[in-house]
């Protein structure tokens, strides 16, 4: 697609009074559609999942393969085993943050 057709194709989703969180959605939607030509609506399935947050940065300070095994028993004590597996890397990642952030909080 040509950049003058991508821009007429992402006018409809860009233009109009709306909200910052509207403006956002509608933006990764119309992109998606006008770049990839996937359906409206499976774009915004995709715009509206939540973004993977980042993972702290940490220095190793002592037995790396202690402090793996305590965060692997701590996060499958977070997890909740009846996950669909489309929300299983989201959940295994937000059980890890917890638990880091938990460890160096004490």
């Amino acid at each position: 697609m040509k950049q003058a057709e991508y821009r007429e194709c992402l006018r409809p989703y860009i233009t109009g009074s709306k909200t910052k969180e509207q403006r956002k959605l509608d933006f990764c939607t119309g992109a998606k559609v006008c770049s990839k030509g996937i359906s409206v609506e499976e774009a915004k399935r995709i715009c509206s999942l939540p973004k993977e947050p980042k993972l702290p940065r940490r220095k190793h300070n002592g037995n790396c393969e202690k402090e793996t095994l305590e965060l692997t028993k701590c996060v499958i004590g977070k997890m909740d085993m009846n996950l669909a597996s489309n929300n299983i890397e989201l959940a295994v990642i937000n059980a890890m943050m917890e638990c880091r952030c938990n460890a160096q909080n004490n």
